[in-house]
């Protein structure tokens, strides 16, 4: 649980670091990446990295929604409609943090294999 809380921090804090001085939509890159590297670095499984991701991502997309900022949600806005503001970005962040910390779990997970096999 502690990992999956530090993860989710770390994709809330790089991801917001990211969005105020990277260009605009750098977020929605930064999100699953970095979701993805903190699953590796802290060993978490695929189903703890999905939902340290899910919970940072979507913390994140909530917070930007709320200061003006719904770039996260602009992913859904097909299905939800263009104004779909603070759900939208809730959901598009926390799908983007998900599906980073599941592959970085996953990725993990491939790590330890090919390492007990060694």
């Amino acid at each position: 649980m502690k990992n999956t809380l530090l993860s989710s921090a770390i994709t809330l804090v790089v991801g917001f670091l990211c969005n105020k001085f990277l260009p605009a939509g750098s977020a929605t890159w930064a999100v699953p990446a970095v979701s993805a590297l903190a699953g590796i670095l802290l060993k978490q499984t695929p189903k703890d990295g999905a939902l340290s991701g899910l919970a940072g991502g979507g913390v994140l997309g909530a917070i930007l929604s709320a200061t003006g900022d719904g770039g996260l949600g602009s992913i859904l806005g097909g299905v939800l409609g263009e104004n779909s503001g603070l759900l939208g970005s809730l959901l598009g962040g926390g799908i983007l943090g998900g599906a980073g910390g599941g592959i970085g779990g996953f990725l993990q997970g491939m790590i330890n294999k090919g390492t007990a096999a060694s």
